[in-house]
């Protein structure tokens, strides 16, 4: 990861919320970026003429092998198509990490071809996932936002209804943010 891309993404999150007339330690949706941004999120229900067959392979038979994926059409317009069946909270993770991508402008380096699969899958570089990781949990869940509410008192189960995350992610955020040291060395 670049020098300096973890103090950028935790400020560019909150820009957004600010942009959007939110104060720093606000939930951001993904749909409320997403319009921001001006990019269109679709489940798979949406794809004009998916087959049948397509259909139950992306809902059914193969859910688990995807999250969410972006393309873009002859327009250039970016659209991401969301896996529908993973809880919501997952689904607002999926998308801030895709959303991501698109605003760091992470280019992909290859296209895969699954022959059962109905899409072509992207491929970015190791860095290039990193930063998506690492921005797309800033999105969601700002360093300083994450502190602000735990001093507000809510809980680890608050704290995911507040940032609309899953608690996976809220504790992935308190360990990779060094918040859970910062408010364990203050109890003691």
């Amino acid at each position: 990861m670049k020098r300096g891309f973890k103090s950028w993404a935790e400020k560019k999150a909150e820009e957004y919320r600010i942009l959007l007339g939110k104060k720093y330690y606000h939930s951001l949706f993904a749909n409320e970026l997403a319009d921001h941004l001006g990019l269109k999120i679709i489940t798979p229900q949406h794809i004009p003429n998916l087959s049948k067959k397509d259909s139950s392979i992306l809902l059914n038979h193969d859910h688990n092998s995807w999250s969410a994926i972006t393309i873009k059409n002859y327009l250039g317009e970016y659209i991401i198509i969301s896996n529908p069946s993973h809880s919501k909270k997952r689904q607002e993770s999926d998308l801030m990490h895709e959303m991501a991508h698109i605003i760091c402008e992470h280019t992909m380096e290859k296209i895969k071809i699954r022959t059962d699969f109905p899409f072509p899958l992207r491929d970015y570089n190791t860095e290039q996932e990193e930063e998506a990781k690492w921005f797309g949990g800033c999105l969601q869940v700002p360093r300083r936002a994450l502190v602000q509410m735990i001093y507000k008192g809510l809980d680890i189960n608050e704290l995911s209804d507040h940032f609309s995350a899953s608690i996976d992610m809220i504790n992935y955020r308190l360990r990779m943010t060094g918040v859970e040291k910062q408010i364990n060395w203050q109890k003691t």
